[in-house]
């Protein structure tokens, strides 16, 4: 797996979704090399119509799992869509209970996000048992490069020292900071001006909610009132209580209530007495 993430091309598709420049012969062995490391499944092809003329197109799809114990996984379904016009990705995670075989939705991020479904501090876990517990994930860290996208946060504090840590995993892994271009490749969600925080709420549990605007998650109380995609609570509880049995560890969200003020200079937000530069707050913000 080393050759496949390190490579610059494989951050550019996975982060940014589209890739128009990628050149096919590199998009093939990237492909083979995910097919060589990953269960997948390949749809026939399909004419899609544009501009009144049809193109082939082909998805395929790669289930990246990170095992959780004897009864869970965590899988990110990774999709790569090609046609002659284009070639993008999107991504859904999910938690595979191993003995039902069945996945519940955790968030997704395909143009419409719903991201953020994992507290700091169980990532901080889950991240510290694949390293030491999952053949497929230990002594590399690419999980952590690979599912930071899903984090919650809640306090710019967290953002910064993820920010070290992350850009510490990619210059150990060769893989550049920034593209050609000037783009980032990594992007930690802050949806500051939505004043979301960790909330643990009795016969639900632990919930990421927001004062003003619950879209950018569905693990709180507003997605339980009908909505389409409902986050599995129960057996995410205790997919982490068996983590935390196999790490000897307990994991304590922290709640901290955040000062929120909003004293902008140009693009300078000033929160919690911390200083982010250069951030647009509510939308991904790149490291």
């Amino acid at each position: 797996m080393k050759e496949l993430f390190s490579s610059l091309d494989f951050w550019k598709l996975f982060v940014f979704r589209e890739h128009y420049y990628i050149d096919r012969e590199v998009l093939n062995t990237q492909i083979a090399q995910l097919k060589n490391n990953f269960r997948y499944d390949e749809e026939s092809t399909i004419n899609e119509s544009y501009n009144g003329e049809n193109y082939l197109s082909i998805t395929t799809n790669f289930e990246i799992e990170f095992s959780c114990g004897e009864n869970y996984s965590i899988v990110l379904d990774y999709k790569i869509h090609i046609s002659d016009i284009i070639i993008e990705s999107e991504q859904a995670l999910m938690l595979l209970n191993k003995s039902t075989k069945e996945k519940s939705i955790l968030a997704w991020n395909n143009g419409i996000d719903h991201p953020s479904c994992i507290a700091p501090e169980e990532f901080e876990l889950l991240t510290k048992y694949w390293e030491n517990n999952d053949d497929k994930w230990k002594n590399t860290n690419y999980s952590k490069l690979l599912l930071i996208y899903y984090v919650g946060f809640h306090n710019p504090t967290q953002v910064a020292e993820m920010k070290e840590e992350i850009l510490k995993e990619f210059g150990f892994h060769g893989i550049p900071e920034l593209t050609e271009t000037g783009e980032h490749l990594i992007y930690i969600r802050f949806n500051g001006e939505c004043r979301y925080k960790w909330l643990k709420i009795e016969n639900i549990g632990w919930v990421y909610q927001s004062e003003t605007y619950n879209c950018y998650s569905i693990r709180n109380e507003c997605h339980l009132k009908g909505g389409i995609y409902v986050f599995p609570f129960q057996e995410w509880a205790k997919m982490i209580e068996q983590v935390e049995k196999s790490l000897n560890l307990k994991c304590e969200i922290k709640t901290d209530e955040c000062n929120w003020t909003y004293e902008t200079k140009k693009t300078e937000y000033a929160l919690c007495d911390t200083e982010i530069n250069d951030i647009e707050l509510g939308e991904d913000f790149p490291f």
